[in-house]
């Protein structure tokens, strides 16, 4: 149980631990989460839309997925969380992290859970939180490492390349004058941006190597959060289809194209 923003090596210890629990004791392994909409702060910038958050959890072994929006259990107290939700789906163990809190104004504690489901029969499973660099791994602390330009720290969290999947969109056409040309990509409202810069990444389009930034020098685009990728050969058809990026090492905060250039080279 949790939001599981990112799926990062803490989520995983989580969920892994859920599925062999299920294989051992002839259970279907049951991933419980929340929807929440992209512009609420309250779970900071997002790291994975709610699609691939699903596919990610799925690709653990879960076999059922329970996603209510936010604000149909924002109310309930720790006691109504536990006797409508977790005895109605008849779960026989729960497992959680030890920063885990649940109902109204985040009253529930793992204690307390173990409290509440102890009548019930449930198990609870309470895993400790994976640490990096000897401190505790957090979607905030990925979130940081982004922000930093800092992706080997992101992705060391994450357990993954840090990846984004956004729709091609047309752009000004001015790389393609140069012999360049370039796809684009719109952080949508809400989502984690990276440091401005430059990286090197792959994308899922035969794993080819690309160059990232999301910076533009048309005023159409000064409000918004774009990166631009060099795909060469394989940039027609791309547009209005999502396009998977992941980054690698980068030269952050580069503000010119002459000087992304020279650094660069």
């Amino acid at each position: 149980m949790g939001f599981f923003d990112g799926i990062h090596i803490g989520h995983r210890a989580v969920i892994d631990s859920a599925v062999e629990w299920a294989k051992a004791h002839g259970a279907a392994p049951v991933v419980f989460t929340f929807r929440l909409p992209a512009e609420n702060k309250m779970k900071g910038k997002r790291l994975l839309s709610t699609e691939d958050k699903h596919a990610l959890i799925a690709s653990l072994g879960v076999e059922h997925y329970l996603c209510p929006d936010f604000e149909e259990i924002k109310a309930m107290t720790p006691e109504q969380f536990v006797l409508g939700i977790i005895r109605d789906c008849n779960a026989r163990a729960l497992f959680c992290g030890e920063n885990f809190t649940f109902g109204a104004r985040a009253a529930g504690t793992p204690e307390l859970l173990r409290q509440l489901c102890a009548p019930l029969g449930v198990e609870v499973v309470v895993l400790p939180m994976a640490q990096f660099e000897e401190k505790p791994v957090s979607s905030t602390r990925i979130r940081t490492a982004l922000e930093g330009g800092d992706i080997p720290a992101a992705n060391a969290m994450l357990g993954m390349p840090y990846a984004i999947r956004f729709t091609v969109h047309h752009g000004a056409g001015l790389g393609r004058t140069l012999g360049v040309p370039t796809i684009n990509q719109i952080y949508p409202q809400g989502f984690q941006l990276p440091r401005y810069g430059i990286y090197i990444t792959r994308t899922k389009i035969r794993e080819q190597l690309v160059s990232f930034g999301h910076w533009s020098r048309h005023p159409a685009h000064r409000q918004q959060r774009r990166e631009q990728g060099d795909l060469r050969d394989l940039h027609s058809g791309l547009y209005r289809r999502p396009l998977r990026h992941r980054p690698g090492g980068g030269i952050p905060r580069l503000p010119q194209p002459q000087q992304k250039v020279r650094h660069a080279g």
